[in-house]
């Protein structure tokens, strides 16, 4: 339980990084007030390895964990369930997992985010213990933050 706390905690950090990166402002409910929540998904994280494909599972369930979070502590935005964008996913018939763990080439990136219909979304990949994360604000791609995952 530890470990998943800390890599929550993590990922909190690094979500944070790529948003201010990215120039987000912090939005109120008062300059949101009548407009829609604009929707944010979690992409399937990516690895090469048996170990680097479950450290991207779970980094991705701490991503998705964070928002959740978020959203329910009065976070303006609405979070698509990862169960929907995994289905997406198959449903548009694009193999996620390319080979040595790269993601799949920006075409698919950019239908799978067409199809969802998001304003942000998260996406990475993981190389050893470095994680990746790119930030898509609608299907444009403002900005990627890598990190170093600590060891457990």
């Amino acid at each position: 339980m530890m470990k998943r706390s800390a890599h929550i905690v993590w990922c909190a950090l690094l979500l944070a990084g790529a948003a201010a990166q990215a120039g987000d402002a912090p939005t109120t409910a008062a300059s949101t007030a009548g407009a829609p929540k604009p929707k944010i998904a979690v992409l399937p994280f990516v690895g090469a390895t048996d170990k680097e494909r479950s450290l991207a599972d779970r980094m991705r369930f701490a991503v998705a964990q964070k928002l959740s979070n978020d959203a329910n502590e009065g976070g303006e935005f609405d979070r698509i369930d990862s169960v929907q964008v995994d289905l997406t996913i198959s449903a548009l018939q694009i193999a996620w997992q390319g080979q040595n763990g790269q993601l799949p080439d920006d075409d698919d990136i950019q239908k799978v985010l067409e199809t969802l219909g998001t304003d942000q979304a998260f996406v990475g990949r993981v190389q050893g213990r470095r994680l990746t994360v790119r930030l898509y604000q609608g299907t444009t791609l403002p900005k990627t933050v890598s990190a170093e995952i600590p060891s457990d």
